[in-house]
Parts: C-alpha cells; sequence; structure tokens
C-alpha cells in the first residue's frame, strides 16, 4: 500500500510542459487548440497551425518534430512508472537544461554541538566536495502504422502512438538503468564498481548465510528503506531456502501485492536483473531512493515521415533521459563466482 501511494505522488507532481523550457501552457483554449493541430499533423501531416502556435513561445528552442500534447506526454510518463520498478524507487528529477549536478550526499550536509560542533561544521564547509553530473542522453524511437489506421476517426491516434512509444522507450530505459555503461545513455545500478571487502559478496551458490550476510553489510540507516532486487529465476531459488527450523526465508503473503519479503524488507523482481548464473550479480540490496538518480528533460518530440517507408507512415520520437547511482554506499550486492 505505501508503495502504490508512493507511486500515486511521484505522477501526482510531475509537471507536464508543451515546449522544450519551463512555460506551461495553462489555458484551456491554449490546450485544446494545441491538441487540435497535433492531432492535425499526426494524422495529416498539416504542420502549419502547430508551428504557429510553437512558435508563439519565443524561449523555444529549434528542436526536430513537434512537442506532443500534454495528455500525451502524462500518459507515457505514467505508463513508465508503471512499468519500470527504478522510476518507481529512485529520486526522479525533471530538468530544462542536458544535465543535473547533485553534490555527493557524504559533502553535502554537516553539523555538531555547540561551539565545538560550529567549528566542526564550518571546517567541514572547507572541505573539497563531490560534483556529481548527470547528463540527459537522448532516447529515440520509431512506430509504424498505415494511413488507413490514422484517417480512421474513431481511432484515438494519441492514444495508440503513445501506446507505441511508451512500449520502445521502457525497453530502452529500463534496460539502461540496470546495465547501462554511461556511453550514450545512462550508467545502470549494476554497471558501478563492486569491491568484495566493500559492497560486493561473491559466492559460489545460493545459501541462507549470504543472504544474512548481505542483509547485514548494507549500514542501518540504509537498511530501513531498502528492498531487494532480483530476477525471477533468482527469486525462484531464494523461495526454497529454508532456515535451521526448516520454515521457507521468503515471506509471502497473499494480501499483499508485492512479490514477497525477506528479513522484513520487501522484494522487487525484475526481468532486467541478470538472471541466476555464474559471473553475475544476482541480487541487489539497497535504499534504492538515495541510491540512484534518474533525470527527465521536460518534453517528448515527434516527427512524421509518410514518405521513406510507402505505404507506412513513419514516427521517430525522442526523449531526453539519464540516470546513474549517486550513493554507492547505499547499494549492496550478492554475485555468483564463475564456476
Amino acid at each position: 500500500m505505501n508503495r502504490t501511494m508512493d507511486i500515486i505522488k511521484q505522477k501526482s507532481t510531475f509537471q507536464y510542459h508543451v515546449n522544450g523550457d519551463n512555460t506551461i501552457l495553462d489555458k484551456n483554449e491554449n490546450l485544446d487548440s494545441y491538441k487540435n493541430a497535433f492531432n492535425g499533423y499526426i494524422r495529416y501531416g498539416n504542420e502549419t497551425k502547430l508551428e504557429e502556435l510553437e512558435q508563439k513561445n519565443a524561449q523555444i528552442k529549434t528542436e526536430g518534430g513537434y512537442s506532443v500534447t500534454l495528455e500525451m506526454q502524462k500518459q507515457i510518463h505514467d505508463n513508465l512508472i508503471a512499468l519500470n520498478p527504478l522510476r518507481q524507487l529512485a529520486s526522479v528529477t525533471q530538468i530544462s537544461g542536458d544535465t543535473l549536478e547533485v553534490l555527493d550526499e557524504k559533502t553535502k550536509i554537516t553539523a555538531g554541538w555547540g561551539d565545538v560542533g560550529l567549528r566542526e561544521a564550518e571546517k567541514g564547509n572547507q572541505l573539497e566536495f563531490n560534483k556529481l553530473v548527470i547528463p540527459a542522453h537522448e532516447l529515440y524511437a520509431q512506430a509504424k502504422t498505415t494511413q488507413k489506421l490514422l484517417d480512421d476517426p474513431h481511432v484515438n491516434v494519441e492514444e495508440w502512438l503513445s501506446n507505441a512509444l511508451v512500449e520502445a522507450f521502457h525497453k530502452k530505459e529500463s534496460d539502461a538503468f540496470f546495465n547501462g555503461n554511461g556511453e550514450n545513455k545512462p550508467k545502470g545500478l549494476l554497471n558501478i564498481s563492486k569491491d568484495t571487502t566493500q559492497n560486493n559478496i561473491e559466492t559460489k551458490e545460493l545459501s541462507v548465510e549470504n543472504l544474512i550476510s548481505l542483509f547485514y553489510k548494507l549500514p542501518d540507516h540504509y537498511a530501513r528503506d531498502a528492498k531487494f532486487l532480483m530476477h525471477r529465476s533468482t527469486a525462484e531459488k531464494v523461495m526454497m531456502l529454508k532456515d535451521e527450523s526448516g520454515r521457507y526465508l521468503w515471506q509471502q503473503s497473499i494480501a499483499e501485492k508485492c512479490s514477497g519479503r525477506l528479513f522484513g524488507l520487501e522484494v522487487i523482481i525484475s526481468p532486467d536483473m541478470s538472471p541466476y548464473g555464474e559471473g553475475n550479480t544476482i541480487i541487489v540490496l539497497s535504499d534504492i531512493k538515495r541510491a540512484y538518480q534518474i533525470v527527465d528533460r521536460d518534453t517528448i518530440r515527434v516527427l512524421r515521415d509518410p514518405f521513406t517507408e510507402k505505404p507506412l507512415v513513419k514516427f521517430y520520437a525522442y526523449k531526453r533521459v539519464g540516470g546513474g547511482v549517486i550513493l554507492s554506499d547505499a547499494v549492496r550486492f550478492l554475485t555468483l563466482k564463475k564456476w
């Protein structure tokens, strides 16, 4: 229930922009005009009215294609949250520029008691700080259909295009949030340095003992809000583990919608986690909201192409998204050794 409420709050606080800056078209007549113009562009390629509406904002940057409607952007964003566990659990920030700069959490705040504490705090302010830069990378998607479908007045073309783009965007960004190398894509949660003495446990096979070690390897102040992440092939193995009394370690509740619990913490199953197998990181334990940062540029743009693949009509769409680990101390890994 708490996780569901967090998702709802995350959706409700998102701002939907038509243009590539911080200006929101908040008048109903402007929204309706843009929606009608965008619909005419998607169906028939009519650009005149759409160009006129976009050019009314003097701050808009010249980019290919046209911004999707507020309704369409909202639908895409909400569906991506529903499909992607890291979008539900990580910190997500919307930006209007190309990068997000954040300070390493260990250098952001200093505190202390009395005069001594004040001097220590001031001393801490003079220390060098680590600045992390998370760029927003361009993510492209392409959808195809026929002009006959676009001509059908009973077909909601915005909804059709939204669903097609959600499927394409989700597959790419979800994989990148877990496995990306940071080169023209987000840097994934699994693609950070794993020091066996600090944040990683290596084992030949899964056992109750190394799960306990993983649980206690995460510092207390991160364990409170931590969650386990694993592939369903790993979850199958975990569900078979029993303690010394013969009781299953996995706590499954029919009344709860979550996958289950280990040591009282929620288990998240994701197909983008590495499957159970030698050399793979099979389980992550993390306070993901503090560990991982996602950035979204504030608009999605679409370009219609009825020429290059006749009789089909192609739609090129792109958005900007980034991601990276901002606090590695809030992440612990369980990895299977190569046999």
